[in-house]
């Protein structure tokens, strides 16, 4: 799998897992949410480190704790 496919994986994850409503979500990090839907469908090649780093606070983690996944061991990333 592609980084970006992993972080698409990661992202709905984590989502699915709390459940959380994307446009009140988008609103929460200032974030639009065509530009996050199209984040999470893989239809958007580029991510900004700093839209990643607010994704990752308004899942109220810290950014390495978005990528403390299995999803992200060297033998799942092409």
């Amino acid at each position: 799998m592609k980084l970006m496919e992993t972080i698409e994986k990661r992202l709905l994850e984590l989502i699915n897992e709390r459940k959380i409503d994307n446009t009140q979500f988008c609103k929460e990090i200032n974030l639009n949410t065509a530009h996050f839907d199209r984040i999470i469908r893989g239809q958007n090649p580029y991510l900004m480190t700093n839209e990643l780093n607010n994704i990752a606070k308004g899942f109220g983690m810290k950014l390495a704790e978005l990528f403390d996944s299995d999803l992200f061991d060297y033998k799942n990333l092409d």
